[in-house]
């Protein structure tokens, strides 16, 4: 575990020491002043000492502590430290609605607000952020920090140039800024595909999500694609000239919540006993998942050949587009995409999500049912042929594809590398060229992967077999973290901050992400079939079963307690047929599609 150094000052004492309380619980050293420094000691070389002896500066910010010559003396020190080292050192934290300084306005930040369900996220992905890089950067607890103690001349010279380091950046901070900010833009097309991975690795781990302390630029910039803005960790507050600095990406909107296929709807959070808000009825057999866009768009296509948009506060009919069952959707922005076909040849279609209107049509000879994955400025497709193709949007060209003899899966996404179940292997695949980093073998069928937090966690089993796995990889080089036997499983797991979430047999198992230890298990009269998804605290899924007739007579949506795995709320959907796809959950309120034609939404 890691040595943190919490910067901070003594007006603030309360909240810092609640958030000393939480590190060292997650077994984490945590040096500050009041409980390092000696009677009779110099502070100065005390406080020297304990960020040279520390892996993170964790800054906590508030209008006393942006007075504080001491906290500003501190971050400058570790900033100095983290351009040297080129590795995430200073970890900003606001205890109020404060502006960064301009010296760390370009690192993400999250806020630790008094406010219960702000400080709990947010102290969460502190840690989560914290434990990515150690799986990173292999740290051992106070490793690559410690020394001997340093000689007064040591000291002496090592005080000067920190001073002198100091005047330069307060004299020409603002020239520095530029200097750095022309020099990414002047050297960025020379920078090597190699260079290029290794730079998405140092900016994100795992789940392809920024992470505190790294530079707020990392994300992709499509020109005419709507933006969403990052709430837990966000940019500096607005510069001195007024416009806006808060981080922004282009919106991709997939099945399971985004391309790690985690399931888990950060920030989103549904009543614990939701209504039935409306209900409409395509009037075919089955649907893909239902998506929602930005703009408030259902977006999901029926086995009529018909694609759908549908007002999301009623069910209304926006739009239908037809052309022939395929793809579920995938939203860039203001357009969806989808590919489907028929004999007469096979296309990938943008469609703009608010109108329904064609913006665009490229044949690409491949059948799929698989979700379409958006990453990188690719559209990444699993063929039924067992081809796995990678097109440009931008230029509405295919730029490498790959062919396998079994059908690949849904395909999770992050730092530049895609996860990719073929059969009985599990295959990291650099996104930009297709090349195989490495392979890890299973048992039975690789059901799709999800990534979260630096790991990889898959589920292997399949139809005929009554055995399956859950495993968790280091994303990394794919060595295996822990794996747990289970019984039949026929889906991907669902992983939370905390949990990892598959369904078996009769019912749903929640394991501790970080051992494979079993948290609970609930059990359902029925089969189930889809892949769970969460909201907040709360996971949900659907059940249905036949009995020696073939009658379905059990078609249930569960709602369940995360912490407890009781069933807080269920809908039954007699006499439909279950629901089988995975749920979409947008602005407090879950989107199902069942298999006898009808999209419900429940708020």
């Amino acid at each position: 575990m890691a040595t943190i150094f919490i910067s901070h000052t003594f007006s603030d004492e309360l909240q810092v020491r609640k958030i000393k309380s939480t590190l060292e619980k997650a077994g984490h050293t945590i040096w500050i002043a009041q409980d390092q420094i000696k009677v009779g000691e110099s502070i100065p070389d005390a406080v020297s000492r304990g960020l040279h002896r520390s892996n993170y500066v964790v800054v906590c910010l508030s209008k006393a502590a942006l007075a504080s010559s001491w906290v500003r003396n501190e971050l400058e020190s570790s900033v100095m430290r983290q351009f040297r080292d080129r590795t995430e050192r200073v970890l900003p934290v606001r205890l109020e609605d404060v502006e960064l300084p301009e010296i760390i306005g370009h690192l993400l930040f999250i806020d630790l607000f008094p406010e219960r369900r702000k400080w709990r996220s947010g102290v969460q992905k502190l840690e989560e952020d914290i434990r990515s890089y150690e799986i990173r950067n292999g740290f051992r607890s106070g490793s690559g920090m410690q020394g001997t103690k340093p000689s007064f001349r040591r000291r002496f010279i090592v005080l000067t140039a920190l001073f002198g380091a100091l005047i330069v950046l307060v004299l020409f901070s603002n020239q520095i800024s530029k200097i750095i900010d022309s020099t990414k833009v002047s050297n960025g097309d020379r920078i090597s595909d190699q260079e290029r991975v290794d730079v998405r690795k140092s900016e994100s781990l795992g789940d392809g999500k920024p992470r505190i302390g790294t530079s707020s630029d990392y994300g992709i910039r499509e020109s005419g694609s709507r933006n969403i803005h990052i709430s837990a960790g966000s940019r500096g507050a607005k510069p001195r000239n007024g416009t806006d600095r808060s981080i922004v990406y282009p919106l991709v909107r997939l099945t399971m919540a985004g391309t790690a296929r985690t399931g888990f709807f950060v920030d989103e959070k549904i009543s614990r006993q939701p209504l039935l808000r409306w209900k409409y009825a395509y009037g075919s057999s089955s649907a893909t998942a239902p998506i929602v866009s930005s703009s408030g768009v259902v977006v999901f296509g029926a086995s009529s050949g018909f694609y759908y948009g549908l007002d999301a506060n009623n069910g209304a009919v926006k739009w239908k587009f037809l052309t022939s069952y395929g793809s579920p959707p995938v939203i860039l922005g203001d357009f969806v995409y989808f590919v489907s076909g028929n004999h007469l040849g096979y296309y990938l279609y943008a469609v703009k999500v608010d109108t329904g209107r064609l913006e665009w049509k490229v044949e690409l000879p491949v059948t799929s049912y698989m979700s379409p994955l958006i990453a990188d400025g690719l559209l990444f497709i699993s063929g039924e042929d067992g081809t796995f193709k990678a097109f440009s949007i931008e230029q509405k060209r295919l730029v490498w594809e790959t062919a396998f003899v079994k059908k690949p899966t849904n395909a999770a996404f992050a730092d530049s590398t895609l996860y990719l179940g073929v059969g009985k292997q599990l295959l990291a695949i650099e996104s930009a060229s297709g090349v195989v980093r490495w392979r890890h073998n299973c048992i039975a069928q690789v059901n799709g992967p999800s990534v979260r937090g630096g790991l990889i966690y898959l589920t292997c089993g399949e139809y005929e077999s009554q055995q399956g796995t859950v495993t968790a990889l280091y994303a990394i080089d794919g060595k295996e973290v822990w794996r747990l036997q289970t019984g039949k499983i026929e889906t991907g797991p669902s992983v939370d901050l905390n949990s990892v979430y598959y369904v078996s047999g009769n019912g749903l198992t929640a394991l501790d992400s970080s051992t494979g230890k079993m948290r609970w298990h609930f059990e359902t009269a029925g089969t189930t079939f889809s892949k769970p998804v969460i909201a907040e605290d709360v996971v949900y899924f659907g059940a249905s079963s036949q009995d020696e007739n073939f009658h379905y007579y059990d078609h249930t949506i569960y709602g369940v307690d995360v912490n407890s795995g009781t069933s807080i709320w269920t809908y039954s959907s007699k006499p439909h047929y279950g629901a089988n796809q995975p749920f979409f959950i947008d602005r407090g309120t879950l989107y199902v599609s069942n298999e006898t034609g009808n999209i419900l939404a429940f708020k």
